[in-house]
């Protein structure tokens, strides 16, 4: 084949790139079976120029574009490239480059200050890629992600985007830490209107007050999630998740959950989320 030849058209977003079709091909077969199956001219892409534009930097550099990469751009950059790259390796099944690009960014995470929106995407992203680790660290992706939501939860000035966050995500773990930290700032009264939050938010905001007052002898305590990282039942590391009262074990969703009366609230949880 001629270089000619093997030259395609890719469009992503407005804009158009001249890629080599043998390339695209090598790293992902989803890639290939659409180059192999368009009867187009071009082939459209869904994801946006600016990260297709770094992905195709990662499969066009030599190794001393890369080492100089290391060495030189700053961090804010390479976070950045690395989040486009992932995203792109991710939507087309490129999965060792997402592999790469996701240990870029758990080595850079830490040190970064994120938004609720971007913690949802990597949240979502760890359920795809969950065995993902840093060799020299054996830190798992997931466990990554969700501590660092934690630590941004602790330093928010408004604590109500990470409870939708939360929801947005399922994950009761995290949603228990919003009300949590809600209830410690003693922002409860502050937020009481906010329309951002639902009707059963509200209703588990007021139970976990009155049950926090009501053990507020107890101790709270840190239990670690040491689970398989495949099973996906993560649990936030850097803040306390069980309660220990006369009740020994019930977990901080339960102070959310269960009423001072006993009765749960989750029968109607799902229709007024």
């Amino acid at each position: 084949m001629s270089h000619e030849n093997d030259l395609v058209t890719v469009r992503a977003g407005d804009t158009e790139f001249e890629v080599s079709r043998r390339l695209l091909a090598s790293v992902s077969e989803t890639l290939e079976v659409m180059l192999n199956s368009s009867t187009y001219e071009a082939i459209q892409l869904q994801v946006s120029a600016n990260r297709f534009r770094d992905f195709l930097w990662f499969l066009q550099a030599n190794p001393m574009q890369f080492q100089q990469y290391a060495n030189r751009v700053p961090e804010t950059i390479r976070f950045q490239r690395s989040i486009s790259i992932a995203a792109v390796a991710a939507t087309y099944q490129a999965n060792a480059i997402a592999e790469w690009a996701i240990q870029q960014i758990m080595e850079m995470l830490p040190r970064r200050s994120v938004d609720p929106e971007l913690l949802t995407w990597l949240y979502h992203l760890a359920r795809h890629y969950p065995d993902i680790t840093l060799p020299a660290e054996g830190r798992w992706f997931s466990r990554t992600v969700t501590s660092k939501w934690c630590s941004q939860l602790v330093e928010a000035s408004d604590p109500v985007p990470w409870l939708i966050a939360a929801r947005n995500v399922q994950d009761t773990a995290l949603r228990a830490q919003a009300y949590y930290f809600i209830l410690q700032r003693r922002m409860a009264g502050q937020i009481a209107g906010d329309d951002r939050l639902s009707r059963l938010d509200r209703i588990r905001l007021s139970v976990g007050a009155l049950n926090l007052r009501r053990h507020q002898r107890g101790t709270i305590t840190y239990t670690p999630y040491d689970g398989d990282a495949r099973n996906w039942q993560p649990r936030v590391e850097c803040l306390p998740t069980h309660v220990r009262n006369e009740y020994d074990g019930v977990s901080l969703w339960d102070i959310f959950t269960r009423s001072p009366l006993g009765i749960d609230d989750q029968r109607g949880s799902q229709a007024e989320d």
